[in-house]
């Protein structure tokens, strides 16, 4: 066995501001998506909380 340290990877500002705006871009885009659907209230609300558990479980 070597006794080597175990470096922590260290993420850098480029990438988590990358992260960040494609995770605030893809949600941004769906929930205009379903706004603009051309169905019933109802179904947009169905919908909106689908998109807001599936945001809230990842």
């Amino acid at each position: 066995m070597s006794n080597k340290q175990m470096l922590a990877q260290k993420d850098t500002s480029a990438w988590i501001l990358q992260v960040w705006l494609s995770f605030i871009l893809a949600v941004s885009t769906t929930a205009v998506g379903i706004a603009y659907l051309p169905v019933d209230i109802w179904v947009k609300g169905f919908m909106g909380m689908g998109l807001t558990f599936s945001v809230g479980s990842s």
